[in-house]
């Protein structure tokens, strides 16, 4: 503006030809010549007006009134400045509690952000449920199928170590699709299975004893020599001598009454014994030879029909004439218990009954 910058200036001089009290209040305008222009400023409200000599001034003696009027209210109304600074009271019951901050409706970074407490809190619970899940699935796949098998007491259990051990680590197998806290339970799971499983030439022998498992597909032709050196060893040791030698052999192949079949395909939750020890026999038993060669040979070379109902010792008596070294070493060797549950359990009932209480005559 002009004035501003010194370029106008105002004067409390009234005009001689409009006297008036409203002129008071007001401020006429001219330049750095004297020359007045036709403008005036009122003190009041400091808004510049148009004012002209030749017109009449009741415009300019109302605005002033009006200025006047407005100054001399009174302030009946408070500022809304007394309430958004007024300081709300609160019990010490509610300032503990969420509902202080709900009743002074003040924003607080509480709300938004949750406690690291509470996160933490969370997260261990997440852990925990997905621990628990974890455990179910290794309750009902592991415990109850491979621990009560390879803990069986009515019937042999030696031969399954082997055929379980490999189907564990089957299932610890780590996959491209798993989450980061299963790739590493697996790894802990088979660290575990490493170290505790504690495995022997005893086990190799009873497996290659039963007729699902004698051909020992996971192992290397120089291992299986090496298993049949040892059953060999075992024999002699064990002083078993084949008894009837003028018996004429009777041929492995006299009872291939079925043609070898694709082991049948199992369900997620179905690990019963013979499924277990054909995948592991991979179901691809070599076939026999015409040559004369000594009983084990027969044995592993052999394609033979094991039925379901049957058991592996009943196998053995069965096909003693064939095998009559063998069936004396597999009598032997699979009567001995995979694990300690079964002498442990016998223990704890003998115990029960030859406790003092129940020798004192009553």
């Amino acid at each position: 503006m002009n004035i501003k910058a010194g370029q106008l200036q105002t004067t409390e001089d009234s005009p001689s030809s409009s006297p008036g009290e409203f002129w008071s209040s007001l401020l006429r305008i001219k330049d750095s010549d004297d020359v007045y222009e036709p403008f005036v400023q009122c003190t009041i409200c400091q808004q510049i007006l148009s004012y002209d000599v030749k017109n009449k001034t009741n415009s300019l003696k109302l605005h002033v009134q009006n200025c006047t009027i407005k100054i001399n209210l009174p302030k009946s109304a408070m500022s809304i400045d007394c309430y958004t600074n007024k300081i709300a009271t609160l019990s010490s019951d509610d300032k503990r509690t969420k509902y202080g901050l709900m009743k002074t409706i003040k924003s607080s970074a509480d709300i938004l952000i949750p406690d690291r407490t509470n996160i933490s809190r969370t997260i261990k619970q997440i852990a925990n449920e997905y621990r628990l899940k974890m455990n179910e699935i290794l309750r009902k796949e592991l415990k109850q199928k491979a621990s009560e098998q390879l803990s069986a007491d009515q019937e042999p259990t030696l031969h399954l170590v082997l055929p379980w051990i490999n189907k564990l680590k089957i299932f610890c197998q780590i996959k491209a699709d798993d989450l980061a806290v299963i790739k590493q339970f697996k790894s802990i799971l088979l660290k575990f299975i490493n170290e505790k499983t504690w495995l022997t030439q005893l086990h190799d022998i009873s497996t290659f004893l039963h007729p699902i498992t004698k051909n020992l597909s996971f192992y290397s032709q120089y291992e299986k020599s090496n298993i049949h050196k040892a059953t060999r060893r075992m024999l002699k040791t064990l002083n078993i001598l084949e008894e009837n030698q003028e018996i004429q052999q009777i041929g492995p192949n006299i009872n291939i009454a079925k043609p070898k079949k694709k082991p049948k395909k199992m369900r997620k939750d179905d690990y019963s014994q013979e499924d277990v020890m054909l995948e592991f026999a991979l179901a691809s038993q070599d076939d026999s030879s015409e040559d004369d060669e000594d009983e084990i040979e027969r044995y592993a070379k052999a394609k033979l029909v094991v039925s379901n109902e049957e058991s592996v010792l009943q196998w053995w008596k069965k096909w003693s004439i064939n095998y009559p070294t063998l069936s004396v070493l597999a009598k032997s060797l699979l009567g001995i218990p995979a694990s300690s549950c079964t002498s442990e359990r016998i223990f704890s009932v003998t115990g029960r009954i030859l406790e003092q209480r129940r020798q004192k005559l009553r």
